[in-house]
């Protein structure tokens, strides 16, 4: 019984894995909260998160090349088996990949511990002792190791092996939740965190580049001794300009995530961050729960696009929307009437905000995690505007923030400005892209109905 609803759910080996990681990643995330919440006083949870937001907002120099290269090496594997180009010309994006990955790395990780150094050092309130310094440095190690690792997940996911990848990222949670288990031998030290992190994903980088070493795509690549004939600076170029668009949704993502906790964190207590920090990562597993339709529907919509489907893209788009609504809320409900009750029962040191913040906050949360399922659809459409209208948002609130807290303003006045500055730079022009997109769609799909009629 359970192995037949099994086939029915899962079509191939690569979706099967991706749920089990799914579940892994949901699992992990639930326990590295319950392990953290336990064992590390509030200030230096907080200060963990910094490291976080730290690292999040200087990889953004990656520009999300991984899933740039992902597709490219998709592009590739298909003009390989149609002998539009050859194997040696596979080796070579991948050679090149691969050594601009490692030197990017080591930048990224490098820039990373000195930038924070500084932060920590001239704007914060965090007392940087040696114990933290080394700690950071493992972490920073820990994230370079993270970055390269994402570039062979890319290559084994453009060439069709995405369960190897996800088997990987399965292994990754069980080691990390392994290690960070020494917490409760040796509590309220940061270094195991940053430990758990380096461990799981050096492992993870091994398997990968093993595993794409001994793909098939890539034995017979090594074995056909054909001349170069690919454009490598034309596929650099391609990417680039693939990646610059990239850049413009990490962009608005970290600064409304990383960035926005930095500068929290240069104005309010390392306790008041962990709470913050906290509060957001429980946020994080609702709404990881709710993004699961608009993730698995987000190809699909563009595959009704290019069909002119416009009664399956509304129907799509709208059913993914009303259960993201429902189990959002409903997971909002639960933090904010039971929240605080289940961090007592696993014996947390770190609270979560004050009751009328917390409100205030989640609330926020909420809206604009609805306003983007909004942009995904506009983006699953081809229509980047909203990521332009994002980043905007995301600078104006970042300033706005900065400016209130050093004015001597609340978290909760702060958080005030913050929605309606989203709502009217991003959240009412998406209700027109929207719209427009669903019309038009309608006009398209109506005149190629009425021709065959």
């Amino acid at each position: 019984m359970l192995i037949r609803l099994f086939a029915k759910l899962f079509q191939n080996r690569n979706q099967q894995w991706t749920f089990y990681a799914q579940m892994a990643r949901l699992l992990s995330g639930f326990a590295f909260i319950v392990l953290l919440a336990r064992t590390l006083p509030s200030e230096l949870l907080g200060v963990w998160y910094i490291f976080l937001s730290i690292f999040g907002v200087v990889s953004l120099i990656e520009m999300g090349l991984g899933q740039v290269i992902g597709r490219h090496a998709a592009y590739l594997k298909a003009d390989c088996e149609l002998g539009r180009i050859t194997g040696a010309d596979f080796m070579l994006f991948s050679r090149i990949g691969e050594r601009f990955y490692i030197v990017l790395a080591l930048m990224v990780g490098s820039i990373a511990f000195f930038a924070g150094i500084w932060w920590f050092r001239g704007n914060t309130r965090v007392n940087l002792d040696s114990s933290l310094v080394v700690a950071w440095l493992v972490y920073v190690s820990g994230g370079g190791i993270a970055i390269l690792g994402a570039y062979y997940a890319a290559m084994m996911n453009g060439t069709g092996e995405l369960w190897q990848t996800q088997r990987a990222a399965i292994l990754a949670s069980i080691l990390n939740i392994l290690v960070l288990l020494f917490l409760l031998i040796i509590p309220g030290n940061l270094l195991i965190p940053a430990t758990a992190l380096l461990f799981s994903q050096l492992v993870v980088v091994i398997l990968l580049r093993h595993a794409f070493r001994n793909s098939q795509l890539a034995v017979r690549a090594r074995q056909d001794n054909c001349v170069v004939t690919l454009d490598a600076t034309g596929e650099i170029r391609k990417i680039a300009r693939d990646a610059a668009k990239m850049l413009v949704i990490m962009l608005s993502f970290q600064m409304l995530t990383s960035g926005f906790v930095l500068v929290l964190s240069a104005h309010l207590a390392p306790d008041v961050i962990g709470s913050y920090g906290l509060t957001m990562q429980l946020v994080g597993v609702v709404m990881t729960f709710s993004m699961i339709w608009s993730q698995c529907n987000f190809f699909e919509m563009a595959a009704k696009r290019q069909n002119n489907d416009a009664q399956g893209l509304r129907k799509i788009f709208y059913s993914g929307l009303a259960r993201a609504a429902i189990v959002s809320s409903l997971g909002v409900l639960v933090i904010l009437f039971a929240g605080s009750i289940l961090l007592s029962l696993i014996g947390s040191k770190t609270v979560l905000l004050q009751q009328e913040t917390l409100v205030v906050v989640l609330a926020v949360v909420l809206f604009e995690f609805m306003v983007a399922q909004l942009s995904q659809m506009t983006i699953s459409q081809g229509d980047m505007r909203v990521a332009y209208f994002s980043l905007l948002a995301a600078l104006l609130i970042c300033t706005a923030a900065a400016l209130m807290l050093a004015a001597g303003y609340s978290l909760n006045e702060v958080f005030v400005v913050r929605v309606c500055l989203y709502g009217c730079v991003v959240g009412i022009p998406i209700l027109f892209i929207s719209n427009k997109l669903l019309r038009i769609q309608q006009l398209k799909t109506d005149g190629v109905k009425h021709e065959i009629a």
